[in-house]
C-alpha cells in the first residue's frame, strides 16, 4: 500500500464531521462506530503498513485520472444496482448539509478502515487478491447487518459493493478512488 497522506487528512476531516452530527441524538450510535473505524484506519494507515511507494505522491498525474475513472466506474456501476446501505428513514429529519456531511463521513471512515486497514491486512498477509476482497466484503456486509435491519436485498448488494471497492483498490492500491466512489453513492442516495 501506499501511504497516502490525502487518505489519512481525509479521515481527520471524517471523524471531524461525525463530531459535528452527534448533536443528532438518533444517529449517535453509528456516528461512534464510524468514528472508531476512522481511528483504526489511520492508525493502521500510518502505523501498521510499509510504504511500498516512497516516492512523493502526485494527485494530478495521469495514473490519478486512470484512478478517477476507476472511481466514477464504480460509481456507475453501483448505481445500476440501486440500493444504500442504510435506512434512510433515519436520516430524513436532516438538513440537505447534513445529509451530505452524513454520507461523506460514513464513507470515509468505512472505506479507511475495511479497504485502507483490514484489505490491506488481508493482501499483505495472504497474497491472494480475490479471497481478500471477498473476506473483506463479507466483513463489510457483516458490519450493515444491523442498519439493513437483515434485508437479504440490501445485504446483497453490500456484499457487491464491497466488492467494486475491494477491486478498486486492488486496481489502483490507493485508498481515495474507492472513498470517492462511495461518497458519490452514498450522497447520491442520501439526497
Amino acid at each position: 500500500m501506499k501511504k497516502d497522506p490525502l487518505s489519512i487528512g481525509l479521515n481527520f476531516l471524517a471523524i471531524a464531521l461525525c463530531l459535528n452530527l452527534m448533536t443528532y441524538d438518533i444517529l449517535k450510535d453509528s456516528l461512534y462506530i464510524s468514528c472508531f473505524l476512522g481511528i483504526a484506519g489511520i492508525a493502521f494507515m500510518e502505523w501498521g503498513v510499509r510504504d511500498t511507494d516512497p516516492v512523493k505522491h502526485d494527485y494530478f498525474s495521469t495514473s490519478s485520472l486512470v484512478m478517477f475513472g476507476y472511481s466514477i466506474l464504480g460509481f456507475i456501476v453501483l448505481g445500476l444496482v440501486g440500493y444504500v446501505g442504510v435506512n434512510l428513514s433515519i436520516i430524513d429529519t436532516l438538513s440537505i448539509a447534513d445529509k451530505v456531511q452524513y454520507g461523506i463521513a460514513i464513507s470515509i471512515n468505512e472505506e479507511s478502515f475495511f479497504r485502507g486497514a483490514f484489505l490491506e491486512y488481508l493482501l499483505a498477509n495472504t497474497g491472494w487478491e480475490g479471497g481478500s476482497i471477498i473476506v473483506s466484503s463479507l466483513f463489510f456486509t457483516g458490519y450493515h447487518l444491523w442498519v439493513t435491519r437483515f434485508d437479504l436485498g440490501l445485504l446483497a448488494f453490500i456484499f457487491i459493493a464491497g466488492l467494486i471497492l475491494g477491486k478498486i483498490y486492488c486496481a489502483t492500491r490507493m485508498l481515495w478512488p474507492s472513498t470517492l466512489t462511495h461518497i458519490l453513492h452514498n450522497v447520491r442516495k442520501v439526497l
